[in-house]
């Protein structure tokens, strides 16, 4: 297992979570966009996040970020590029996964493309193509075939794709993202969830101010991870 931060690492994430908050407030004042960007200061339970509740044990190991999200929310896809950035700079105990919901047919088609396509170690360089195919090409994804032709050739062929597709590994997976989802309350996509206990869901807060809240909640998750 993983060992916990140092206190040395969590000062470095605290030194630069706080120099890029100054640095983010100079270039949106500058722009004029302060109002929708505008660091929040220290998040509130309740307010800018859910406070889930302590675990039953003491936290080891790394903190844990997932990102709720679906292929089929064009939210998703507008967040997706500055996530991406995000994750480059996250402390080196923090994890980051994604946990594609089905909140319909459609989408739980797209979760198992998801899964599928991870097994088959074809997911990078599918991600952004299948949020581009949906939402720039506007193709419908919504059966087994067409899923299936759209990756054919993009590192599988179509046959070891509906395989995979069809893994019971894959409803499996597709089973334990929509027990955490409802263990989490998630009821809208992209959301993100700190350590399994902070739940960012403030519907007024900007791309760019959940990753902020993000940032502070992940640095007081690696406190309890300090001797």
């Amino acid at each position: 297992m993983a060992q916990g931060s140092t206190p040395q690492a969590v000062t470095r994430f605290k030194q630069r979570l706080t120099w890029g908050l100054g640095l983010a407030a100079l270039l949106i004042v500058g722009a004029g966009l302060y109002p929708l960007f505008a660091p929040l200061g220290p998040p509130k339970a309740g307010e800018h996040y859910t406070d889930l509740g302590a675990p039953e044990r003491p936290p080891r190991g790394p903190v844990t970020v997932v990102e709720f999200f679906s292929y089929g929310c064009v939210h998703c896809k507008n967040f997706d590029p500055q996530i991406e950035r995000w994750t480059e700079g996250l402390p080196e105990d923090v994890r980051f996964k994604r946990a594609p919901v089905a909140f319909s047919a459609s989408w739980g088609l797209l979760a198992k493309a998801y899964h599928a396509a991870e097994r088959l170690g074809i997911l990078e360089a599918n991600h952004q193509r299948l949020f581009s195919a949906l939402h720039d090409a506007g193709l419908a994804l919504n059966t087994e075939d067409a899923v299936v032709q759209f990756f054919d050739g993009h590192g599988t062929d179509g046959r070891s794709f509906r395989r995979a597709l069809r893994d019971p590994a894959v409803e499996e997976a597709l089973a334990e993202d929509g027990a955490l989802a409802r263990r989490y309350g998630i009821r809208a996509v992209p959301t993100l969830v700190v350590d399994g206990r902070y739940r960012i869901d403030d519907p007024s807060l900007s791309r760019q101010q959940i990753l902020q809240v993000a940032d502070a909640l992940i640095a007081q998750a690696l406190e309890t991870r300090t001797p």
